[in-house]
C-alpha cells in the first residue's frame, strides 16, 4: 500500500493534480492509497485526507480543520529553524500511520516539506519513498538551503520519477548532479481521460448551473451564456502577472474581433498593477494607465504598444473598446478554484490560455485541455513546446503555430494574432484534440507504471528480514 504526501501550503487548480489521477486511477482497480496532507499546524501533524476505495469516493471524512489551516498557510514561510522542527514533527506522526496501515512505499509531490518528511521517515524506518518534483521548484527557487536540502532528498530517494524530458533535464541541472547519480525514471505523462473530456455546447448552460450551486461561484459567474459565448479559460501564473497584464492588453481587439468574447481567469488577481490597469482601461483614461505601465520595466511592452496605437491612429476605437470590458463583466475572476471547479470551467471553455512569460516546466493542465478537445495555448517558454509539435505531426502545422507566443516579437501584438484568429476562425478541432490525448496520454498507461514500481517496493518489504 502506498501513501502520497502532499504540501498542505500548496493551492491552485494543478496543485495536486498527480496525486489525486493516481488515487482515481488506483481506486478504479480497487487498490486504496493514502493521500496525506501536510499541514504545519501548532500540533504540526499531518492530516489524512483521505483513502481511495474502489467506487473513487473516500473512505473516511476530510479532517474539517484541514481547509481552515491551509488557507491561513498557503503563502506562509517558516524559517530554518522552524521547518526542520516541524519537518520532525511531522515525520514522527506520519510514522504512526505507516504502520497502522503497512504501508510500503511513500510518494513525495514535491521538494520542500514532502521530500523532507520522507527522507526522515526512511532514515528512522527504512521504507522506501519517491519524489516527484513540482515545476515550481525548478524554477526561481534560489535559497541555498532548499537547494542542499532538496539535493539530499533527492539522492537518498528510491527512485525520483518524472513524466517528460524537460523535467528530467531541469532536475539535473538545477541541482547539479552528475550523469547517473540520481536513480531518475522518467514515466509516460498521462491524464484522467474518464475526469477530463469533452462537453457538448448544449450541456455547458446546465454544468454550469451546477458549478454555481455547489461551489460559491454564483456571483462570480452569473449571467453567462454558455451556449453563445467564446469562452476563454486563463490561467494567472502564481510569480507571473506579467504574461497576463499583456493578455489584459489584448482584450479591446479580441473584444471587437468576437464580440461574444468571455474570459474566465483562475488565479490570484490581486496586484495593484493588474488592478491598476484594469481600472484606467475601465475609466478610459490614457493618463491612469500611463502612470500605471511606467511603474515596471517589465511593463514596456505596454507602453510600446499604447504607442502603437497611437501611430497607427487606432487608439480612440481601443479605448471605447477597453471602457466595455469591465462594465460588461468580460472578465471574471475567481481566484484559486479546486480540482473539480477548475475540470467544469475546463470542460465549458473553448480555449486555455497560460499567459506567462518565464520558464516555466511542462503544465498538466495543457494534457488536460488537450482531452477536453480544447486547444491550449502559451508562450514557448512554458513547456508547451513538446504538445505543439505534437499537434502539428497530427493535425496540422497552422493549428499548432496558433498554439505557441512566440518569444521576442511585439507579445501583445502576438497575442491579438494569435487568439484573433482563433476567435475569428473558431475551429471545430475537440473531436481531433481528444483523440490525441487518447491516443499519447491515456493516464491508465501512466497508472500502470507506477503500479509495477509502487509493486517492486511492496515485493521488497515483504522480503526484508
Amino acid at each position: 500500500m502506498v501513501g502520497i504526501m502532499l504540501d498542505g501550503r500548496e493551492c491552485g487548480p494543478g496543485a495536486h493534480a498527480f496525486a489525486e489521477d493516481v488515487a482515481q486511477f488506483l481506486a478504479r482497480d480497487g487498490k486504496p492509497i493514502h493521500l496525506f496532507l501536510l499541514v504545519p499546524t501548532p500540533v504540526q501533524s499531518p492530516r489524512l485526507v483521505h483513502t481511495m476505495r474502489r467506487n473513487g469516493k473516500p473512505a473516511a471524512r476530510v479532517d474539517p480543520h484541514v481547509k481552515s489551516a491551509e488557507e491561513q498557510l498557503r503563502s506562509s514561510k517558516l524559517e530554518p529553524r522552524e521547518l526542520a522542527s516541524c519537518c520532525s514533527s511531522l515525520a514522527d506522526q506520519l510514522a504512526q500511520h505507516v504502520a497502522r496501515h503497512r504501508i510500503t512505499a511513500l510518494h513525495a509531490i514535491g521538494l520542500d516539506f514532502p521530500a523532507t518528511v520522507a527522507q526522515l521517515l526512511h532514515k528512522r524506518t527504512g521504507i522506501p519513498y519517491y519524489v516527484t518534483p513540482r515545476g515550481s521548484e525548478l524554477v526561481g527557487r534560489d535559497d541555498p538551503r532548499f537547494q542542499s536540502r532538496a539535493r539530499a532528498a533527492l539522492l537518498d530517494a528510491h527512485q525520483v520519477i518524472t513524466f517528460d524530458e524537460e523535467t528530467r533535464r531541469g532536475v539535473e541541472t538545477r541541482f547539479d548532479t552528475r550523469q547517473g547519480e540520481l536513480k531518475l525514471r522518467v514515466l509516460r505523462r498521462g491524464i484522467d481521460l474518464e475526469t477530463f473530456k469533452p462537453l457538448p455546447r448544449r450541456e455547458r448552460a446546465q454544468l454550469g448551473r451546477k458549478l454555481m450551486s455547489r461551489s460559491g461561484l454564483r456571483t462570480r459567474l452569473e449571467g453567462i451564456d454558455w451556449a453563445h459565448r467564446f469562452v476563454i479559460l486563463a490561467v494567472e501564473p502564481r510569480g507571473d502577472r506579467h504574461g497576463f497584464e499583456q493578455f489584459l492588453f489584448a482584450m479591446p481587439e479580441l473584444l471587437r474581433l468576437q464580440p461574444a468574447l468571455q474570459v474566465i481567469v483562475v488565479g490570484n488577481g490581486e496586484h495593484p498593477v493588474t488592478d491598476g490597469l484594469r481600472a484606467a482601461m475601465a475609466a478610459g483614461r490614457p493618463e491612469l494607465l500611463h502612470d500605471v505601465v511606467t511603474t515596471s520595466e517589465l511593463c514596456q511592452p505596454l507602453v510600446d504598444h499604447l504607442e502603437r496605437l497611437h501611430q497607427e491612429g487606432r487608439a480612440e476605437s481601443w479605448w471605447s473598446m477597453a471602457a466595455r470590458i469591465e462594465p460588461e463583466r468580460r472578465v471574471r475572476f475567481v481566484g484559486w478554484v479546486g480540482r473539480s471547479d477548475f475540470t467544469a470551467l475546463l470542460r465549458m471553455s473553448d480555449l486555455f490560455v497560460l499567459p506567462g512569460i518565464t520558464v516555466r516546466p511542462p503544465s498538466q493542465m495543457f494534457f488536460e485541455a488537450l482531452a477536453c478537445g480544447v486547444m491550449p495555448l502559451a508562450n514557448e517558454l512554458s513547456g508547451i513546446t513538446s504538445i505543439v509539435r505534437r499537434i502539428g505531426e497530427e493535425i496540422s502545422a497552422e493549428i499548432a503555430s496558433l498554439c505557441l507566443l512566440r518569444i521576442g516579437v511585439q507579445p501583445v501584438r502576438e497575442i491579438e494574432d494569435k487568439i484573433g484568429r482563433i476567435v475569428r476562425l473558431r475551429p471545430e478541432l475537440t473531436d481531433r484534440l481528444r483523440a490525441l490525448a487518447v491516443a499519447q496520454y491515456d493516464g491508465q498507461r501512466v497508472a500502470a507504471d507506477l503500479r509495477r514500481v509502487y509493486e517492486q517496493s511492496a515485493s521488497a518489504a515483504t522480503t526484508r528480514p
